[in-house]
């Protein structure tokens, strides 16, 4: 509540960047995970599926594209996803 939501989009780039509560190391190796949800404690009043962003992932992997995240509790996370030229 209260935080900000920006979008950046370039030539070959697309990043998603929060205020929010951030993501604890523990947790990063398992976010592209189907299903997996870090907030397990609110789980029942926040409404989603976990599968966010393992279809992010999907999509950029059939587009040439990866997807990385920086994050830090307490100030926000960051989501980029990067495209290369398809190589014919």
């Amino acid at each position: 509540e209260g935080g900000t939501v920006t979008i950046t989009i370039n030539d070959k780039e697309i990043s998603v960047a929060d205020t929010g509560i951030g993501i604890s190391p523990e947790h990063m190796e398992r976010i592209y995970e189907r299903f997996y949800r870090v907030d397990k404690s609110r789980a029942k009043t926040v409404d989603g599926t976990g599968l966010g962003l393992s279809i992010v992932k999907h999509i950029a992997m059939q587009n040439n594209g990866k997807i990385a995240v920086e994050s830090r509790l307490g100030e926000g996370s960051t989501f980029t996803v990067s495209f290369s030229e398809r190589e014919e």
